[in-house]
């Protein structure tokens, strides 16, 4: 009689972790396009964070410790919202855990939600081109 032995479990994606000086981030982006992965790149410089989120070697979005990288601030420094606005928005997020801040600024129809796509277009952009300043950092995937 034939033993069959139990299928083995596929491999676990690669980890990637390490410095910026030795893996800069052109080298891990390519990595992970070619590689088709998906998942969060999580870059850190002193004490700023950002994650960029991948779905098959692509980049979905991103995410900034940095106060004027955080979308309300973005959006009222490039003058799509006021003071008043983000302050108010801000509020009913606290207030509502889980509530998207471009949603609320679409329901009090302080902007549609085309001009949130859009707007949210170019901060994920600035996220990622500031990233390629750093030359040293360490990341994690």
């Amino acid at each position: 009689m034939e033993q069959h032995s139990p299928a083995s479990p596929a491999p676990p994606e690669p980890e990637l972790h390490g410095s910026l000086e030795e893996a800069p981030l052109p080298h891990i982006l390519r990595r992970i396009f070619l590689e088709q992965l998906k998942g969060a790149l999580t870059l850190s410089h002193g004490d700023e964070v950002r994650q960029l989120f991948f779905e098959k070697g692509e980049l979905r979005t991103a995410t900034s410790s940095k106060e004027t990288q955080k979308i309300g601030s973005f959006l009222k420094r490039r003058g799509r919202i006021s003071d008043d606005d983000l302050v108010w928005a801000l509020t009913e997020i606290a207030r509502q855990s889980g509530t998207r801040f471009g949603k609320k600024l679409v329901e009090r129809g302080l902007l549609p939600k085309a001009a949130i796509d859009s707007e949210m277009k170019r901060l994920v952009e600035e996220i990622v081109f500031s990233a390629f300043e750093w030359t040293s950092g360490d990341f994690r995937f």
